[in-house]
């Protein structure tokens, strides 16, 4: 296995993913020997397949034509183009679409580099382990000494839409001229900056050129498809080839909702809601019934439908307080 992953790794253009597929096949995948078998023959074949992609040449005219052909069957190219920079790099590019045998249908992207004959087109980077990929872009500023990145955003499959990205720093490698940078651990760093009960379920929406992103927020309690918490933005910078987090406004549903919804409203669903739980109650006895008829009464629940009315005609033109209203009268 050690020999397999450190081909692997070497041929690799995108080496973290790979470690970062290692340690999820290490936690969930199939330990038993026929299955490290099969892991063994699956990086040995996606090393010969990275070798073989480093050795693909083509034009700029024929990438239109066709896949660059490294590892997607009935491929066929979605689009393509250049990103370029002024007195820098230009870097084409092309997005695939078609099969492959462990993910079946699914994506893939080319990042290539013009040869020195100003003609000839060599892949300097690629990645297939998303669902779909967008138009490559530069991430950020030129950070010390010029040091230039490019990013690819990226979709796994499934509800989730969990993030496929993947971000290069430009070397002046001739042989690998991009290195990915890790892109992925800031996540480790994420919940400790969210607003108590609040979560990240998906992927985020990044804006590379910025370094930022936003994402919905989900409470407990919510459905995967329909987050309730609001949303975040968050910030980044690129310290030491990784994406870090540096900070985070959450914009909290809630908290915006208790910050603009008049007291009055909250303190009538409150007593709505304690009148209707009493109401409910059996005076079993003397005792409970007392209790009841003195909850009922400290909650002035005879006048709690009078009250609703009230705030209906006062709030007529807030739906954020008739909603509010409406639901604490449902319950």
């Amino acid at each position: 296995m050690t020999n397999a992953l450190e081909a692997a790794r070497t041929a690799s253009p995108v080496p973290l993913s790979l470690d970062r597929e290692q340690a999820e096949w290490r936690e969930y995948g199939d330990q038993t020997p026929e299955g490290t078998t099969a892991r063994i023959d699956e990086l040995t074949e996606r090393a010969a397949r990275d070798r073989a992609g480093w050795a693909l040449r083509t034009t700029p005219a024929l990438l239109a034509d066709g896949c660059v052909p490294i590892a997607l069957s009935d491929c066929h190219t979605v689009s393509g183009g250049y990103v370029a920079r002024r007195d820098g790099p230009t870097l084409y590019w092309q997005l695939q679409r078609g099969v492959t045998e462990t993910q079946g249908i699914g994506g893939g992207f080319v990042l290539l580099e013009l040869e020195a004959d100003g003609t000839t087109l060599r892949p300097v980077a690629w990645d297939y382990a998303g669902y779909i990929y967008g138009q490559p872009e530069w991430a950020g500023d030129e950070g010390e000494g010029g040091v230039v990145h490019v990013a690819v955003p990226g979709v796994h499959g499934g509800t989730g839409a969990h993030n496929a990205d993947v971000v290069f720093r430009l070397t002046d490698d001739a042989d690998r001229p991009l290195r990915q940078i890790d892109n992925f651990s800031w996540r480790d760093d994420l919940d400790a900056r969210l607003p108590r009960g609040l979560e990240v379920w998906k992927g985020v929406n990044f804006a590379y050129e910025a370094l930022m992103a936003e994402t919905s927020l989900w409470r407990s309690n919510d459905a995967n498809c329909c987050p309730t918490g609001g949303e975040a933005f968050l910030d980044f910078e690129i310290r030491d080839d990784r994406l870090a987090l540096t900070g985070l406004q959450a914009n909290d549903a809630l908290t915006a909702m208790a910050e603009r919804v008049p007291a009055d409203v909250f303190a009538w669903a409150q007593r709505r809601m304690t009148c209707d739980h009493w109401a409910g109650e059996e005076g079993y006895d003397a005792e409970r019934a007392a209790r009841i008829d003195a909850a009922l009464s400290q909650a002035r629940c005879d006048a709690v439908e009078a009250d609703g009315q009230a705030l209906r005609r006062a709030h007529a033109d807030d739906e954020a307080v008739l909603d509010i209203l409406a639901r604490a009268g449902a319950m």
